[in-house]
């Protein structure tokens, strides 16, 4: 994977995931089936980085950015079980 790559699934992930929260395997199974030629492993790897570089956030399985709300409770709390998506609305 060359470097212009990884920007671009950072962007991808950026964009795909702000204002969100998402369970972290329901999306590396989303960014798989979008065929743009990349593996699971490559997108897992630059989620692990956007994780520890701070961009992403990870609390109890689902991923958000860094600037949106942490919804994971509220959600769980509202729907009784652990869903895919939430979003303030």
């Amino acid at each position: 994977m060359h470097y212009l790559d990884i920007d671009f699934i950072k962007d991808l992930i950026t964009a795909k995931i702000k204002g969100r929260v998402i369970r972290k395997s329901m999306f590396l199974h989303l960014l798989a089936n979008i065929n743009l030629d990349y593996q699971t492993i490559d997108y897992e790897l630059v989620i692990n980085r956007l994780i520890r570089d701070g961009e992403l956030k990870e609390s109890d399985g689902f991923i958000r950015h860094k600037d949106s709300e942490d919804l994971t409770k509220l959600f769980v709390e509202h729907n009784g079980v652990r869903g895919i998506w939430a979003s303030k609305t």
